[in-house]
């Protein structure tokens, strides 16, 4: 007997245009579908909530205003899919034809959101000759998919991390290099020799990024 399928949550608030592309499917799938009469999100609805998105993507590194107007739409989306999902889930009564009717993704597995990590606590730098930085993470914590690095060669700066998941750098702020998708074990190369560097990190999964860890340091080789 095969198991149950369910809808799979295949967005992330991080790729908030995927999310809309996700969203726009649905309409058109779920639009005259007999299987699922009665959506708990009204398909002019979502597709609004799509369009928020998109419209306000571009600006969202703008000023307060337009940062607040992307997050809220994204908010926004993402709260509409995951209603909708449980609906189809309702109506499919685990029929994956019905879910991908509807413009989703069956799964056996149950679906759960991903929770954003703890901090990464402690960091190990080993300075390499020729400017290069050995970096080591011996314990990343649970459910880290990824690091991002931010390194510093110019003073530590506050480093802002947005509800969309983006790192906001400072004006005006100079010596910073960020090392997305990065492993616990990375050699980062070509920083200036004789110089003092430092850096912080952010676990990263599905859900986003954790917060910041603390501020490590060491002078290179």
């Amino acid at each position: 007997m095969s198991q149950k399928q369910v809808c799979k949550v295949t967005w992330v608030k991080s790729d908030p245009l995927a999310m809309a592309s996700q969203g726009e499917t649905s309409v058109t799938k779920m639009t005259s579908n007999s299987s699922v009469p009665t959506p708990t999100v009204p398909l002019s609805d979502m597709t609004a909530a799509c369009s928020a998105v998109r419209s306000t993507y571009p600006t969202r590194l703008g000023d307060d205003e337009e940062r607040i107007a992307f997050t809220n739409a994204v908010n926004n989306l993402d709260e509409k899919l995951h209603l909708q999902i449980t609906y189809v889930d309702e109506c499919a009564s685990g029929d994956p034809v019905i879910i991908i009717g509807c413009g989703f993704t069956p799964t056996s597995l149950t679906k759960t959101r991903a929770t954003i990590t703890e901090p990464i606590t402690a960091i190990k730098l080993t300075p390499k000759s020729g400017g290069n930085l050995k970096l080591l993470i011996e314990n990343l914590p649970i459910g880290c998919k990824s690091v991002t690095y931010v390194i510093f060669t110019n003073g530590v700066y506050d480093i802002i991390l947005d509800s969309n998941n983006t790192l906001i750098i400072p004006d005006g702020a100079k010596g910073i290099r960020i090392i997305p998708k990065g492993k616990a074990k990375q050699t980062v190369r070509g920083l200036s020799t004789f110089t003092s560097v430092s850096l912080i990190a952010y676990s990263v999964n599905a859900a986003g990024m954790s917060a910041p860890s603390g501020v490590f340091s060491t002078k290179l080789l």
